[in-house]
């Protein structure tokens, strides 16, 4: 006998299970002629090993995120060469009014205005001396 036909002499043989009948009336009332019949079934099935193998395809959906209606226009450079920390634009300013915002670095505070000409004025700068 040869490898593979050894290994098939030695593989379980698998059977079907039997069916369970219930009786067609379970209510009670002694009519036992009735004109539908319910049956279970108790077949299992084995879970096969190539459930284990991880499957591609659909998973969970993934969101498409809407693009943003930016664009770049302009950036802003400072003189100290340092990293900024924050940015903030005062949303309290009337309409027609110039749009103000303040940059925060590392030992700075730094105010501009945005003009209507697209260009940045500085305001006021503070820094800490120490």
């Amino acid at each position: 006998m040869s490898d593979s036909e050894e290994s098939m002499s030695t593989m379980p043989v698998l059977q079907k299970r039997p069916k369970i009948s219930l009786p067609a009336n379970t209510d009670g009332s002694g009519d036992d002629q009735d004109d539908i019949s319910s049956t279970a079934s108790t077949i299992l099935d084995d879970i096969s090993e190539s459930s284990n193998v991880p499957r591609r395809g659909k998973g969970k959906p993934r969101i498409k995120r809407p693009k943003l209606q930016f664009r770049y226009i302009n950036h802003v450079k400072e003189d100290h060469g340092l990293p900024l920390f924050g940015l903030s634009i005062n949303q309290l300013t009337r309409e027609g009014d110039p749009i103000v915002f303040a940059t925060v670095g590392t030992n700075r505070v730094t105010l501009y205005e945005l003009q209507d000409s697209g260009k940045i004025k500085l305001l006021q700068a503070y820094v800490d001396p120490s």
